[in-house]
């Protein structure tokens, strides 16, 4: 029989590490996320102003971001009831906006469907900038050093 005996103190000293070393990843991840959420929302500010969706403003204006203080996760929205619309477009110009976009995308989009015969083409603003801002956020992840 093999008996091995582990010093309670130092369980405790390696726990203290990890824990200490997780918490500071946990801090950096929320802040890289953070920061993406800022960059997201700068991005489709601008991408309404230079795609002709602004008329008054409201729909820049509304574009905001929210960070969830508890979790490394963040939420960039609008609150204009026809974002959707200036977003995918609407008819036709809906259809060949979203023909080769993801089909999770394609889904909701579908949640402003009316009856397929309207006229406004895609002036999309919010998932671009998200388009942009993904794979500078996956590489600052991969380059934190913990």
């Amino acid at each position: 029989m093999i008996n091995v005996k582990v010093d309670q103190k130092e369980i405790d000293k390696a726990v203290r590490e990890i824990t200490k070393r997780t918490g500071g990843f946990t801090e950096k991840l929320k802040q890289e996320v953070y920061k993406s959420a800022l960059n997201i929302e700068s991005r489709a500010k601008l991408n309404v102003t230079s795609n002709g969706a602004v008329d008054n403003g409201r729909l820049r204006a509304s574009i905001t971001s929210e960070v969830d203080p508890a979790y490394p996760s963040a939420n960039v929205h609008t609150t204009v009831f026809y974002a959707p619309y200036i977003e995918f477009g609407t008819g036709l110009y809906a259809k060949e906006y979203l023909s080769d976009k993801p089909s999770d995308l394609k889904k909701y989009a579908m949640e402003f469907f009316v009856n397929g015969k309207g006229r406004m083409p895609a002036r999309p603003f919010l998932f671009p900038a998200s388009e942009v801002e993904r794979p500078k956020l996956l590489k600052r992840l991969k380059d934190l050093n913990i």
